[in-house]
Parts: structure tokens; C-alpha cells; sequence
């Protein structure tokens, strides 16, 4: 039976008699491992909603349709010593990852530089310049093949001539500005000599710096190390994922208070995430990383807008800053889309039996079924929300409960007060 949206028309309130809180709540029949009455009561006491819909994933017992359901409703891992929101040392979602042995993932990972040139001799000079520990260089020889590889590799910076046929790199540059799952990759034009003309162009078109040609191998990879370790600390992007990371999450909630704006924030964390990483090992895990990351970019390119953000907590925790009419469609998307690409990150064997076997936290062997994600919205729509930390906060209440429940799942926040 298909998930319809659960928004009542007229939506019953009750109330706490001790708390005084106002409670707006939608009672859902849950899966068979948890009664629906104490799903029901759990939206009545925290003022949440769940609205799964039916789906079958890898594992799921037969006759069991809430195998993997799907919830209805909606764009560098924390490093300690980062200003927090509060002030204090931590970073703002830290509590969430607290005990997170994940959050390393980035680390081992070379920069991708997308060399883009229809002179051969100049990409074999760069390429060679950048064959080295630190870069796994990339060739384009036109901007059909740039932006193609763009969109498959997600490159960490774009060298980029101007002068090229057919599409030049003034317009190679601004497509990339303007595609959400691009914007951010830094981009150093590479120009005629005395071309002023190219290069105040290209720093309207988005451009991050130019280099004039003829020009010192040397030079450009200092400009390249210089934008890579600029892009790391204004943002704490993520090595793995590129993503803005914690100070840049922080940034852009604090601008919605500031300004007053209605806003919603996903918090997407995978589940099980430590179980597959034990198993198939760290270079699995990243896969897994950059995949879900992926499905992130495309959900929120596919239903958002050119205002929505997408961060990288770290680790297999992002962030998605949206307005709450756009949240439902976006979430929904995730889920899909996640649904249905993880499974092809299993080997045939347990992608057949639907479980791995791993050992706990605790260091107790289990099965652990194919891995799901949970969404967990937290938006000011019925109420105030005057911090990042108190967002952080809300998150992390509704991520502990949305992680209970099996499959892939999205909870909203129904509160109207605190």
C-alpha cells in the first residue's frame, strides 16, 4: 500500500497537563517489530510524526511489508578545537557523532585535479607536474568531456583553459557554478598572456584565480595547494566528499535565524554503517561515503532550490538546509535513492541472504541487515529556533528514535513548543 502524506487539515492538539506543551501528532500502524499503539504513543509524547510506507529490502522476513519502509515528507568530520556554536571547543553536531568510530574515514584519499586543455602538450606538462602522493590528476580535452567528467568524478579543483573550441571555458566555468553538485569545486582559469579581458570574465563567471600562459609548473600547483587548503578552512570540506563541513553547517543556520526565515534541516545518518565498515573495511566504507553523498546532491538538485545547502557532518552523517515544503520531497528522494543503490555495495552472497555478520560496539557478534538510512527533520515552522545548538539538539533526540525503527525512515519534528 503507497505512503500518502499525513497532514491533517484540522490537526489534533493535546496537551501535557505538567509539561504545558501543545502536541500536533498522526498515530501510524508500525512495523510488525514495533505495535503501532506504541509508535502512536511515542508521536503523542514527543510531539513527532513517522510516516513510513511500504517497501521490501534485502533480509526482510517474508510476509513482513514494513521490511524497508520509507518515510513521507520532504543541499570533513568533526575535528576537535573548532569554534562551536555555544562557544566552547566543539564542534556543533558533535554530539551526535560522540562515539562515531567512522569519523575517520577521510583520511588516505588523493586530491582529484581535473586538467582541462585541447592542447595535449599543456595537460602532459600539468599532469606530469601533478603526478605525485598528494594528486590523481584527471584529463579533459574539451568542455563536453570537463563537464562530463565532472559530474562522474566530483574533482577536487578544475584547471581550466579559456580558449578552447566549440564550448570555451567561460561557459565550462559558469555551468559548473551553476549546477548545485559543482559549485563548490574551486576553479583556476588558465589564460593568454595580456587576455585581461578572459580574466575579469572569468571571475564573473565564478572563477577562483587564473594563471597566464606561458607559466611556471611550479606556480600552479603552489595555486592549487593554496585553493585546496582555502577550501579546507573556510568550509572544513570534507577530503572525502568535498562538502562544506561543520563551521560552513553552523554559518548557514545561524544566517537563517539571523534573517528570520522559515527553514527545515535533514539530518541524514546511515544505519548499521559500522557493521559493513568492519566487514568490507575502510576503502568500502568510503565508497559507501561518497554514494550516499551522491544521493544527497541528486535528491536536493532534483526538488530544491538554488538557496538549499548540503553539508558533511562527517563520517556517514550530512545535513541538508531547506525550506519545510521542500523537506518531504527531498527526504523521500534520499531514501530512494539510497534504497536503491546501496545493495550493489554488498557482495552477491550477502546481498542474497540480506545480512552480514559483525561484531557490536560491544564486541558481540550479530547480524546486521543490509544498511538503511533515517532522516530527521528539526524546522521552525511551529516553533522558534534560536541557536544552532539548539537544532543540534533536537536532531540528535530525533535521530535516536528514527534509529530504532528497521528499514529506511523519516521523521519530522511536530512540536510546537519546548
Amino acid at each position: 500500500m503507497p505512503s500518502r502524506p499525513c497532514v491533517p487539515t484540522a490537526p489534533t492538539a493535546r496537551r501535557s497537563p505538567w509539561r504545558k506543551r501543545a502536541w500536533n501528532w498522526c498515530a501510524i500502524p508500525g512495523p510488525s517489530s514495533i505495535p503501532g499503539w506504541w509508535r502512536s504513543s511515542w508521536a503523542y509524547w514527543t510531539g513527532t510524526a513517522v510516516i513510513p510506507s511500504s517497501g521490501k529490502r534485502p533480509g526482510a522476513e517474508s510476509g513482513d511489508k514494513w521490511g524497508s519502509p520509507r518515510g513521507w515528507a520532504g543541499k570533513g568530520p568533526a575535528r576537535p578545537g573548532k569554534r562551536a556554536a555555544w562557544g566552547g571547543e566543539r564542534g556543533l553536531f558533535d554530539d551526535i557523532l560522540r562515539g562515531d568510530t567512522s569519523r575517520d574515514q577521510e583520511g588516505g584519499r588523493k586530491f582529484k585535479v581535473l586538467v582541462v586543455d585541447d592542447d595535449p602538450n599543456i595537460r602532459e606538462l600539468i599532469v606530469e607536474t601533478l603526478s605525485t602522493e598528494r594528486f590523481r590528476p584527471l584529463e579533459a580535452r574539451d568542455g563536453k568531456e570537463a563537464l562530463e567528467l565532472c559530474e562522474r568524478e566530483r574533482p577536487d579543483i578544475v584547471v581550466l583553459d579559456v580558449m578552447m573550441p566549440d564550448l570555451d571555458g567561460l561557459e565550462v566555468c559558469l555551468r559548473l557554478r551553476n549546477e548545485l553538485m559543482t559549485s563548490h569545486i574551486p576553479i583556476i582559469l588558465l589564460t593568454a598572456k595580456g587576455m585581461l579581458e578572459d580574466k575579469i570574465k572569468g571571475m564573473e563567471t565564478g572563477a577562483d584565480d587564473y594563471i597566464t600562459k606561458p607559466f611556471d609548473p611550479l606556480e600552479l600547483e603552489a595555486r592549487i595547494n593554496m585553493h585546496l587548503r582555502r577550501s579546507i578552512r573556510d568550509g572544513e570540506a570534507s577530503p572525502l566528499t568535498g562538502l562544506p563541513g561543520n563551521r560552513a553547517i553552523e554559518e548557514v543556520i545561524e544566517d537563517r535565524i539571523r534573517k528570520g526565515s522559515k527553514f527545515a534541516v535533514c539530518y541524514v545518518d546511515l544505519d548499521d554503517f559500522k557493521a559493513y565498515n568492519d566487514r568490507y573495511g575502510f576503502v568500502a566504507g568510503s565508497e559507501v561515503i561518497r554514494m550516499t553523498a551522491q544521493c544527497i546532491l541528486e535528491a536536493v538538485d532534483k526538488y530544491g532550490e538554488e538557496s538549499d545547502f548540503v553539508g558533511h557532518i562527517g563520517g556517514d552523517d550530512f545535513i541538508v538546509v531547506t525550506e519545510m515544503e521542500r523537506a518531504p520531497m527531498i527526504s523521500q528522494e534520499i531514501i530512494r535513492l539510497f534504497d536503491t543503490r546501496i545493495p550493489s555495495h554488498y557482495e552477491e552472497e550477502d546481498r542474497e541472504r540480506g545480512y552480514i555478520v559483525s561484531t557490536d560496539r560491544r564486541g558481540n557478534v550479530q547480524r546486521f541487515p543490509i544498511m538503511s538510512i533515517s532522516v530527521a527533520v528539526v524546522h521552525n515552522t511551529y516553533r522558534e529556533l534560536d541557536h544552532p545548538g539548539k537544532v543540534a539538539q533536537i536532531a540528535a533526540e530525533l535521530k535516536k528514535y528514527v534509529k530504532t525503527m528497521p528499514g529506511s525512515n523519516f521523521v519530522f519534528d511536530r512540536r510546537r513548543r519546548d
